[in-house]
């Protein structure tokens, strides 16, 4: 049964329409469902995000609390106080009143920071003990009790801030929180920030840890959604953070609960996976999106790094989503769908048969019509069924009739089209033989031999014939003198039907002319009627080639000699062909180069010059020149000056001159030229150290001169109480003391400065030594120490060497032996290397080679900071013993004695105790001055006519101090506060003697003394400079100015009258203090109560000229073994003996020493 068309459309409209319908619905649905997966993921990513953010801000917020403490001033104050043995200079402090400042600090934080757990204070002393600690129990806030304080300098933490620079901080990890080693209970997740402090002098002291609450960071994380929870890991991929709490720090406890154990296909912990991440997965703002669609889940985790110094160190944020609720509501939408689409596909083919039913009337009709016309029917009449297809078909049908009747008319009119025709075509032949005729190239036609039967006119003119009838009937081939070439040339031509050549001839007239030839066949093959021959003229062309050829050669010739370096390069910079200069500049040769490109050359410092940017460049101007830096064969370096020209789009030309030594030149210019502004720079701060120093040490001289001018004046009150005499005695010794910091800077200033030198002179090394045994007894007695002198070895009487310096160094080193050793033994013993009578050393030089040495038993010094000792403004002993000083002793007592010609060693161990010594060279000296002690005298005036002084100073102070000095001692006393007073004041009452000071106002000192010298009757005046600037160039100013001397302020009473005395020879009337005291020894009383041996006497008097205490010991045992009478002189000098009394054993043998016989 035959289906009919109606019924086809219908039925294959309900398949194509099911098929289309079903598979949009189907691709609808998968779309949909991605969607909302995707959405469900986006929304989830947009959550983490939100929560990354926030851990992330509170996260800085901790660490910007850790750094405000760090550099909160009760942090350094109390730093301060802890290295000064619980006090604080600088604000008046104490270690135990900064504690309470800052406990306040910490109790406002730890208020205003719910999530902080404790806040912590750790110095690196005690094995990083903490100082203090702040807590949080429950409600309330509490500081933990000093016995509760723990030791935390093994945990990691702490280490690591106290390795990190000033500024910086270090998290920890988030761990569960210990107490004394062991896990608190409930547990309790923290993570710590540690921040390092410093002391002032830019050194660890310690570091601030703050505990902070992990649970109450990530409080927001458990607030999610039935079907979304959130996770945190750390770097290890081990859960910190999950709402399976068995699952949270479960590494603490020794268990395993995995990230990667979880979700074992994916690598969280890099930022690749493992295995390919699947189509539907995202990698977007640093978060990764997974759909794990097997498994009905989707994931979205983050790296969050949070310690910036520790890249490996990170957490992991994510969070989950299960599809169920997604996956039911899909299911529903498309069971609907199904259903949906079934019944559109029907109504949908109902309604497409019927319209097709309806739409068939027409083509019925049409069917009916062509049957008529099919069988002869003539006449027919097609009726009209509109403008669409069936009535296009209708019309189609109308037009094939009338086409049927015009045929016969059509065949009649064919003959007359053609012989149209064969006109047209006479016309185009005509056409094509008036371009022959006018070609410029000259063309021949000839038969199958040769023979011209045609020439254009460019061919006679061009082989200089009058006409063509010069040439009919000539053969071609005569051009060619090679008749073998011709018979190759036809045979060519009847194989291939071409031919194509060159002809080097001669014109008629016997000029040259070179002809490029193209002979081509007339006709079919195996019917050819002819050759045709074209001649076009190529001398020009020929000659401009040599032309060109020799030019090329000029420039080769040039490429190759060329002292510049030329190059050929592509725009990729690729080397086309180099010259030899090009080669040597780089070191290669030329196939070496044309394999490499510019990129290969050039420097890693430079930037290397690319296509697009000499493309720029080289746009609007022919050449682009520029400076470049290049890496040769050998390594070493090239500079060369660099131009490039455009040759064509794809070559250009590079010449290149080589500038290394102007560069090299240049460089040492610019070298030079830094170095000067280096040098006047260091001159200046030089300059700039010279007048800070001044300045400080004017500024503090100047108060100084008044407290120990005073106190000098106020000690020669002999009406003084001992309670009133201590007094004055610390106010001096203070002074005293500040004095000598203000001279150690100095002395460190000249020294580094190259300006310092030392002052020899002749001394007497026995009472040199002496004094200062005197000196370091008195500090011993003030402490549980016992301090004993050996001289090991008979020592020389008179030396010369820089006393002054010599007892600084000594001084320095017993004090400081004395200042840090509490209980034991402080031994100073001196030894004279070679014979104390010779006066050339091993070596050579001069002298004798003396070993000052001092030992302790004191704290000792460890190893590594032996060299620290001798650095300036260092102090590396416990803190309880840094109670005063700059740090300067051992780092000026080093330099002084290297520069007298000697090396300062040591030897300490850590609670041992420590050694000191040096060796120094004091050549002997002439003279045997006399030892005995010269009575202590008091000055009470000056024998002669009065003398009338004037005090220049515009501080009162320092003149109330001159002028109650020197009026009670008779001198006339007058007062000028500037130098202006002082020349009008000089002028009027002609003074014997000025003591001026050199800074004042409106006038300084040294311009008074300028102008007082210009005043005849004051040129010979006596001017003392007295300055509270102590430096040399200061001392030769005055010198320059005109003043006869110096003294420096604080001004010593006795350095004033010796400058008096000396200037204006003035006698003394003295007091004698020691017969003031021991009126007795005027009467007689202090002869001697008993007899001693005179060879005794001469053998101890030696003794205590060399210092040797262990032999005075000796000798008066064996005095006391000779006779019982000697039995209480021999306990004085037993005991004067064990106290290095050897100024006093001098004092007890005088009388004797002076009864023996000459």
């Amino acid at each position: 049964m035959k289906m009919k068309f109606p019924t086809k459309i219908a039925l294959l409209t309900f398949v194509i329409a099911g098929i289309g319908v079903m598979g949009i619905a189907w691709l609808s649905f998968r779309d949909a469902s991605h969607l909302l997966h995707e959405q469900s993921l986006q929304r989830l990513g947009n959550d983490l995000r939100r929560e990354s953010l926030l851990l992330s801000k509170q996260l800085q917020r901790i660490q910007q609390d850790a750094i405000f403490l760090v550099e909160a001033s009760d942090v350094k104050g109390i730093v301060r106080a802890i290295q000064d043995e619980g006090y604080d200079d600088q604000e008046n402090l104490t270690t135990d009143l900064w504690k309470q400042r800052i406990e306040t600090m910490l109790h406002t934080v730890l208020r205003q920071r719910p999530a902080y757990e404790q806040i912590r204070f750790i110095g690196i002393a005690d094995q990083g003990r903490e100082i203090m600690r702040v807590e949080r129990r429950g409600n309330e806030i509490f500081r933990v009790a000093e016995n509760q304080l723990q030791q935390k300098g093994n945990r990691p933490y702490f280490q690591k801030a106290i390795k990190l620079q000033a500024g910086l901080y270090d998290f920890s990890d988030v761990n569960l929180n210990r107490e004394h080693g062991h896990i608190v209970y409930p547990p309790q997740p923290v993570i710590r920030v540690a921040v390092p402090v410093f002391t002032g002098e830019a050194k660890v002291f310690g570091a601030l840890v703050i505990n902070v609450n992990f649970e109450a960071l990530t409080h927001s994380l458990k607030k999610s959604p039935k079907d979304v929870y959130y996770f945190i890991t750390n770097q290890n991929g081990d859960y910190i953070f999950h709402p399976d709490e068995s699952k949270c720090f479960a590494f603490e406890f020794g268990k395993r609960a995995n990230i990667q154990e979880d979700f074992p296909s994916y690598h969280f912990l890099s930022n690749k996976y493992s295995q390919d991440v699947p189509e539907d997965s995202v990698m977007k703002d640093h978060f990764q999106r997974i759909n794990l669609q097997e498994q009905g889940l989707g994931l979205v985790f983050q790296h969050l790094h949070y310690a910036p110094l520790e890249q490996e160190r990170f957490l992991i944020l994510g969070a989950v989503a299960s599809y169920k609720i997604i996956d039911a509501k899909s299911e529903q939408f498309r069971q609907s769908l199904f259903f949906l689409v079934i019944y559109v596909v029907i109504a949908l083919t109902v309604i497409i048969a019927i319209v097709v039913h309806f739409l068939m009337r027409p083509i019925r009709t049409l069917t009916q019509i062509a049957h008529r016309i099919a069988t002869g029917e003539q006449k027919v009449e097609i009726p009209a069924f509109g403008n669409d297809e069936i009535g296009v078909l209708a019309n189609t049908l109308r037009t094939m009739l009338n086409h049927l009747e015009k045929s016969r008319d059509d065949l009649g009119g064919l003959a007359n089209s053609l012989e149209h025709q064969v006109k047209e075509r006479t016309q185009e032949l005509s056409i094509r033989n008036d371009a022959i005729e006018s070609a410029i190239n000259g063309i021949v036609i000839t038969d199958l031999d040769g023979t011209i039967t045609y020439v254009n006119p460019a061919f006679v003119q061009m082989w200089g014939y009058q006409n063509r009838r010069q040439l009919q009937h000539q053969d071609i081939f005569s051009l060619w003198d090679n008749r073998d070439e011709v018979a190759q040339i036809l045979s060519h031509l009847s194989r291939e039907g071409r031919w194509l050549g060159e002809l080097n001839t001669t014109r008629k007239e016997g000029s040259p002319i070179i002809v490029l030839i193209s002979a081509s066949m007339i006709g079919e093959k195996e019917q050819e009627t002819g050759i045709v021959i074209s001649f076009q003229e190529t001398t020009l062309r020929r000659q401009a080639e040599a032309l060109l050829a020799e030019s090329e050669h000029r420039f080769r010739t040039l490429f190759e000699k060329a002292a510049l370096g030329i190059a050929i390069v592509d725009w990729q910079g690729k080397f086309i062909s180099t010259n030899p200069a090009m080669q040597n500049i780089f070191g290669y040769t030329n196939q070496e180069l044309q394999k490499m490109t510019f990129s290969e050359v050039t420097h890693p410092d430079e930037k290397e010059v690319g296509a697009e940017e000499l493309s720029a460049n080289l746009h609007d101007t022919d050449t682009y020149q520029v400076e470049k830096h290049y890496l040769c064969q050998k390594g070493d370096d090239r500079w060369v000056r660099l131009s490039v020209s455009r040759l064509s789009d794809e070559l250009m030309i590079c010449l290149m001159e080589d500038i290394t030594e102007q560069k090299q030149a240049e460089a040492e210019l610019k070298a030079a030229r830094e170095a000067k502004a280096a040098q006047e720079a260091a001159q200046a701060a030089n300059r700039a150290q010279s007048e800070f120093l001044a300045n400080m040490s004017h500024e503090i001289r100047t108060p100084l001169n008044g407290i120990l001018g005073f106190a000098q004046i106020l000690q020669l009150d002999e009406n003084l109480t001992p309670e009133q005499q201590e007094a004055i005695d610390t106010i001096e010794q203070s002074g005293d003391h500040l004095l000598t910091l203000i001279n150690d800077i100095l002395d460190m200033s000249r020294i580094e400065a190259g300006k310092m030198e030392l002052h020899r002179q002749d001394f007497h090394l026995p009472n040199f030594l002496g004094g200062i045994i005197d000196i370091i007894q008195v500090r011993a007695k003030q402490t549980e120490i016992y301090f004993t002198y050996q001289a090991s070895s008979p020592l020389p009487t008179m030396v010369e060497g820089d006393e002054t310096r010599l007892r600084q160094v000594l001084v320095n080193l017993l004090g400081n032996a004395i200042k840090f050793t509490e209980k034991g033994r402080v031994t100073f013993k001196v030894e004279c290397l070679l014979n104390p009578y010779t006066s050339i050393c091993d070596d050579g030089s001069e002298g004798s080679q003396i070993r000052f040495q001092i030992e302790d038993t004191g704290l000792g010094i460890a190893p590594e900071q032996l060299e620290a000792i001798f650095m300036p403004f260092q102090q590396v002993e416990k803190q309880r013993y840094m109670t005063q000083g700059t740090g300067l002793g051992l780092p000026l007592s080093k330099k002084f004695v290297e520069m007298m010609g000697g090396t300062l060693f040591v030897e300490s161990s850590l609670g041992e105790g420590s050694v000191f010594w040096f060796d120094i060279a004091l050549p002997q000296a002439n003279g045997w001055p006399s030892v005995d002690k010269v009575p202590e005298q008091h000055i009470i005036e000056f024998k002669g006519d009065p003398r009338r002084i004037l005090i220049v100073d515009d501080k009162s102070t320092n003149r109330a101090v001159l002028v109650s000095l020197l009026s009670s001692l008779g001198f006339e006393m007058y007062e000028a506060v500037n130098g202006q007073e002082c020349v009008e004041k000089a002028a009027a009452i002609l003074p014997d003697a000025i003591l001026m000071d050199l800074l004042m106002p409106v006038m300084s000192g040294l311009e008074a003394t300028q102008k007082i010298r210009q005043l005849p009757e004051l040129k010979e005046v006596i001017i003392i400079a007295i300055s509270a600037t102590a430096f040399e160039r200061h001392r030769q100013d005055s010198f320059d100015a005109g003043c006869n001397d110096f003294v420096a302020k604080p001004i010593q009473i006795d350095e004033v009258l010796e400058k008096l005395q000396k200037h204006l020879k003035l006698e003394w009337v003295y007091k004698t203090k020691m017969e003031a005291d021991n009126p007795a020894s005027a009467n007689g009383e202090n002869q001697p109560v008993v007899e001693l041996p005179a060879e005794f006497v001469q053998r101890l008097y030696d003794l205590t000229t060399m210092g040797n205490v262990g032999a005075i010991v000796d000798e008066a045992d064996k005095l006391e073994q000779t006779d019982s009478q000697y039995v209480p002189f021999v306990a004085e000098l037993r005991q004067l003996a064990n106290e290095c009394q050897m100024r006093k054993i001098r004092n007890l043998i005088k009388p004797y020493i002076e009864n023996l016989p000459l």
